[in-house]
């Protein structure tokens, strides 16, 4: 049978409350795994598609609930008292979960005009909003999970952000210290899509060889465009603000490129690996 679970805030043991029996919050067409990419910070998705994160049960911040079964008869009613302690709904549909966050904006206690075939005024009453689309779907038969947003799922799985996370100020400067850069800009500086590019392409960096560098810096002096001054000598770029910044991020990541047809030199907003 059909559930809505609700988990409520600041409750370690048994934390999920019995909303609804035998309805479900979501009419909506789940995507195949086959058919979603493999959750890459990298990657842009275009409408209506899904990041997966695959094998998610094994994953440190998957749920206690999705790794062990749930009997609706175990688990206790909502109490009126709760409403607003809410921190996201789970309906559990055809074997399939769904998830949406619950934010303070989906909280309404108003009074409300409901339309049918009179115009009925309505006293306030605790309400909850529900979005079009749900914020995250489990599949238990593939073991993944569907989502579309980190920032709105990060609420609901404590430590997916891990996924995808901002440079701190210490590993800006690690990388401004780089012997390859040469500049004076300083962490604050740096703007919050370029920390999250400095997180990604220190990652990078771990993984190149020395040969694997020289090759990179050759790269982006060639599609740089004179945006980039490199000293030969020193080996390094000078790095005078934000935007030249993202230039040698975006290089590091190999984000350039020349179409076979045209030679027409390119910048890859988004990239999936193939």
């Amino acid at each position: 049978m059909d559930q809505i679970y609700a988990r409520i805030k600041r409750l370690r043991n048994s934390p999920y409350r019995r909303v609804v029996s035998g309805e479900r919050l979501f009419d909506v067409d789940v995507a195949s795994p086959d058919s979603c990419s493999e959750y890459d910070p990298s990657t842009l998705l275009d409408d209506g598609e899904w990041y997966k994160i695959s094998g998610f049960r094994e994953r440190e911040f998957c749920l206690p609930v999705l790794r062990e079964s749930l009997t609706s008869a175990d688990v206790p009613e909502l109490a009126k008292d709760q409403f607003e302690s809410i921190a996201f709904l789970m309906s559990v549909q055809d074997g399939k979960y769904f998830f949406q966050r619950v934010r303070p904006s989906a909280l309404l206690r108003r009074k409300s005009i409901v339309f049918g075939d009179a115009a009925v005024l309505e006293e306030p009453s605790n309400r909850i909003v529900i979005n079009p689309q749900p914020d995250a779907i489990y599949l238990p038969d593939q073991n993944a999970l569907l989502f579309r947003e980190l920032a709105a799922v990060s609420s609901i799985f404590a430590g997916i952000d891990a996924l995808y996370k901002e440079a701190t100020d210490d590993q800006v400067q690690e990388f401004l210290d780089s012997t390859f850069i040469a500049s004076e800009l300083e962490p604050s500086g740096v703007s919050k899509p370029n920390r999250k590019r400095i997180a990604l392409a220190l990652d990078t960096l771990s993984r190149m060889s020395e040969f694997d560098l020289a090759s990179v810096f050759a790269y982006i002096g060639d599609y740089s465009n004179g945006r980039l001054q490199y000293d030969p000598d020193a080996g390094a770029f000078s790095i005078e603000n934000d935007d030249d910044l993202k230039v040698l991020v975006y290089g590091i990541e190999q984000r350039f490129y020349t179409t076979l047809v045209g030679s027409e030199k390119r910048l890859a907003n988004s990239i999936v690996r193939m």
